[in-house]
């Protein structure tokens, strides 16, 4: 490796590290200091779900060591789905704007996890930092989960003499990366979001929210499985499915990930700049909650300090809560976001030397104002693809 690629090495980790370190601060350091994580711990310790439906589950798995932190994570939770509805239009927008951003990323990874190249490697164990995600925040493990690849992966190596073949994904996994984070991750988040007890009980809003807390496992099991049916019926041999002579680009997963970003993204921020006044009466309520300012994060050390009573149901202290959670979801997305914006133009400059990354600034910049970083990142990561099978299928 030569002294510049060692230098665009050190600088991506550096800045890999410096978004999570920030991230971190932000969301873990700021959560000990403002009162959430205090709140979620008292919760713990009441078995309770303030400001959720009730009865209250009492155990979800039976094994204390595994309820204990997944009531935590479904405390977190609920604050921000089942609390005060004057918490505003503008946490529930924002909710569902960093939900999408968080399936957009964790494709990304499952999709890393799938290249040929990186069979068997810990990078591959895709499940294993998504569940790790769960427990630590997204923004600390992600940065570990990249720098990992950039170190153990042959894909971010410029040394490498692999060709396309090793990038490829198999087409079958392509399509069972999307049906499978559809069951897990989409589909459980759709339902615990759903109003309690008035269409889904409390008992059953609980457990979607418990299922979805664990949807990395559940993902990389319905992968596997539906891998393994679909290669028995098919009586494929090898891996269970047709061997393609010319892999091509995942575009499928490419194009979820850049299509959730950008609706996403433009959604919220066409609510948030348009007055109330240019809408339909019946849609002011919501256009004149949800403003630019209100759906920006505050900087962590601005972040209020939640109240005494937090611990005792009142709205006034769950509006307060929610709004933490929001800051906690908000810092969490944009900070990882970062590091995986990073992390793609490092890709891409080790796989394709000769391409200028200067003259990829405006598209970056342009897709990171439509869709946000995770977006530019896919964009990236698509291009470097279709360069190199492009390259592939030259020489063949």
């Amino acid at each position: 490796m030569g002294r510049q690629s060692l230098a665009a090495l050190a600088v991506t980790v550096l800045a890999i590290l410096a978004a999570g370190i920030f991230g971190a601060y932000a969301t873990l350091v700021t959560g000990s200091r403002n009162g959430l994580f205090d709140s979620i711990t008292n919760a713990i310790d009441q078995l309770s779900f303030p400001y959720g439906p009730e009865p209250y589950p009492t155990s979800f798995t039976g094994i204390e060591a595994i309820d204990g932190p997944l009531r935590g994570t479904i405390v977190f939770f609920t604050y921000i789905i089942d609390g005060p509805q004057t918490s505003g239009w503008h946490l529930t927008l924002s909710y569902w704007y960093l939900m999408a951003q968080y399936s957009a990323g964790m494709s990304l990874v499952a999709l890393e996890g799938r290249r040929k190249s990186n069979y068997w490697r810990v990078v591959s164990w895709t499940s294993i930092w998504g569940i790790v995600a769960q427990l630590i925040t997204y923004t600390a493990t992600i940065p570990m989960y990249l720098i990992t690849h950039l170190f153990t992966s042959p894909v971010a190596s410029p040394n490498s003499s692999a060709t396309y073949d090793g990038f490829a994904v198999d087409r079958l996994d392509q399509v069972l990366i999307l049906i499978s984070h559809a069951l897990s991750f989409s589909a459980p988040a759709v339902m615990m979001s759903l109003p309690s007890p008035s269409i889904v009980s409390p008992a059953n809003h609980y457990t979607w929210d418990a299922l979805w807390q664990v949807y990395p496992l559940v993902q990389g099991v319905l992968h596997t499985t539906l891998r393994a049916i679909i290669g028995f019926v098919s009586s494929s041999p090898g891996n269970g499915s047709v061997k393609d002579s010319h892999p091509r680009p995942p575009a499928i997963i490419y194009k979820y990930a850049i299509g959730l970003c950008a609706v996403s993204q433009m959604s919220l921020l066409t609510v948030a700049l348009t007055p109330a006044s240019a809408v339909p009466q019946f849609l002011s309520g919501v256009f004149s909650k949800v403003t630019f300012a209100a759906i920006v994060p505050w900087w962590p050390w601005n972040a209020p300090i939640v109240p005494i009573a937090a611990t005792t149901g009142e709205p006034s202290a769950g509006v307060v809560l929610a709004e933490l959670t929001l800051l906690f979801f908000q810092w969490d997305m944009y900070c990882a976001g970062v590091g995986i914006l990073v992390w793609s133009l490092y890709l891409f400059r080790v796989a394709c030397p000769s391409a200028s990354l200067t003259a990829h600034a405006p598209k970056v910049l342009f897709w990171t104002a439509i869709g946000g970083p995770k977006a530019a990142a896919a964009v990236i990561l698509w291009e470097r693809d279709s360069q190199l099978a492009s390259q592939g299928l030259k020489r063949e």
